[in-house]
């Protein structure tokens, strides 16, 4: 009978050890993950031909292109890879003396490494500022 409690209780020590050990340290494959980004803008005015502003961060630095044409337009575009605490940033506005009609509808996605992108800041309205910081 001792013989058997003194197994038993090895047994549950051993059990305790190997569950309840864990390893404090961050991953190393996370703290050098890469990070890829999405924007994507809808906008849509009242006439053709109005400018529509989008300024966006990416790797290095700030960008901005026009979208003129057609009252309804689409833009996409993938930056990367960047790392974590990187700040992803969208503004979207036409002119200021534009007084018709405008809205946007824009979207911030983010995806580590080969997964798939997840939507992390949407916004719609005349004039946008969006923001999100990977944190993960």
């Amino acid at each position: 009978m001792m013989k058997k409690a003194a197994y038993l209780f090895l047994s549950l020590l051993s059990l305790f050890f190997v569950c309840g050990c864990s390893n404090d340290e961050p991953d190393a494959k996370d703290s050098k993950a890469e990070y890829y980004v999405k924007y994507e803008v809808f906008a849509k005015t009242q006439h053709y031909n109005v400018d529509k502003t989008i300024n966006f961060t990416i790797d290095k630095g700030a960008k901005t292109i026009v979208l003129t044409g057609t009252p309804e337009t689409t833009w996409k575009g993938t930056y990367g890879p960047v790392k974590k605490g990187f700040a992803a940033e969208l503004t979207a506005n036409v002119r200021e003396n534009y007084q018709y009609d405008k809205n946007f509808h824009v979207r911030i996605y983010v995806c580590r490494r080969d997964e798939p992108f997840v939507i992390k800041a949407e916004q719609e309205g005349e004039s946008i500022s969006l923001r999100y910081v990977i944190d993960y």
